[in-house]
């Protein structure tokens, strides 16, 4: 539903997108920032999944 979209939103622009700015400041590999992102990004999106269904 809505919730399970908006913590995958959250988690790939604004989590995510912040690691990629602060990964290409410090040189890091692209696949590093894809486990670190994605992680995030699906623990964002499980939150919203849990909230969708609670409420």
């Amino acid at each position: 539903g809505f919730a399970t979209a908006a913590g995958f939103a959250a988690g790939l622009f604004w989590i995510a997108g912040s690691f990629g700015i602060n990964y290409q400041f410090e040189h890091k590999p692209l696949a590093l920032l894809a486990i670190n992102g994605g992680y995030h990004t699906a623990q964002y999106t499980l939150y919203g999944l849990i909230l969708g269904l609670w409420h």
